[in-house]
């Protein structure tokens, strides 16, 4: 457990230091859950209640057009932070899934507590702004790379920042990631 704590307070302090003491007030404020594979933790019209840490496993984020077509627009890995984060932070009705691609566990703050901490500690609220910021260059980069890369570029560069995690997601769910066939996938990585 203690390994854990240390991994999750690491993870805040990437972007910013913490003192003992608001990571002591932070720390129980978490919650440890379980989860199962294609457990769906988040669903399409609810409020996100919870925002996860996660120990173990991996996460997927989708959209689910109404001809019942899944778009995934992102994987959430061990040590990663994970959620259907505009609905959490704004306490409105999710247009996303989030589900479990392996069994595992996460820590899962509530929106609640997450607030207080905001409002108590000057270096979470810090947090907070720079983890939004954090993820807002993330998706204008993967924007630029849908609209301006070729389906191998993608692929490539897919590969480069996730070469160990790669094994933990289905192809169907990677070829959905890169916005390509589950054909073209297959032959892209048959060149490698």
């Amino acid at each position: 457990m203690l390994y854990f704590c240390s991994m999750l307070r690491d993870a805040f302090e990437k972007l910013v230091k913490l003192e003992d003491a608001e990571w002591a007030d932070a720390e129980s404020r978490f919650k440890t859950i379980s989860f199962v594979k294609d457990q769906l933790l988040t669903r399409e019209g609810e409020i996100e209640a919870y925002f996860y840490f996660i120990k173990s496993g991996v996460h997927s984020m989708y959209y689910l057009s109404p001809d019942g077509d899944e778009t995934i627009l992102g994987f959430s890995f061990t040590g990663n932070f994970s959620g259907a984060y505009d609905s959490f932070s704004t306490q409105t009705p999710s247009r996303l899934y989030i589900q479990a691609l392996s069994s595992g566990e996460a820590y899962a703050i509530s929106y609640a507590d997450m607030s207080y901490l905001f409002d108590r500690y000057k270096n979470f609220e810090r947090w907070g702004r720079l983890f939004i910021q954090h993820i807002l260059f993330g998706r204008g980069r993967r924007e630029i790379e849908m609209l301006a890369t070729s389906a191998e570029e993608r692929y490539k560069a897919f590969v480069a920042r996730m070469p160990q995690e790669l094994q933990q997601i289905p192809l169907r769910h990677i070829a959905s990631y890169l916005n390509m066939t589950p054909e073209t996938l297959s032959r892209l990585r048959s060149k490698r």
